[in-house]
């Protein structure tokens, strides 16, 4: 069993709004102590995906017919 010295929290998000209520949304999990974030967009093309990529702990994903 591997013990951490802090704990990982995590989130797993399928999200679709507009910027400035995601940039919220992300801000106020990491600001509540969330270690990572996983934000999975309807929109493949949502303008979100780049604006977050200064997060290192936020990972973006967009869905397409495929995924």
């Amino acid at each position: 069993m591997v013990f951490r010295e802090f704990p990982i929290w995590s989130t797993v998000s399928y999200v679709n709004d507009v910027p400035a209520n995601i940039r919220n949304f992300v801000s106020y999990h990491l600001g509540i102590g969330v270690t990572q974030m996983r934000l999975i967009f309807d929109n493949p093309d949502d303008p979100s995906l780049n604006m977050l990529s200064h997060f290192p702990q936020v990972r973006t994903f967009g869905c397409n017919e495929e995924s």
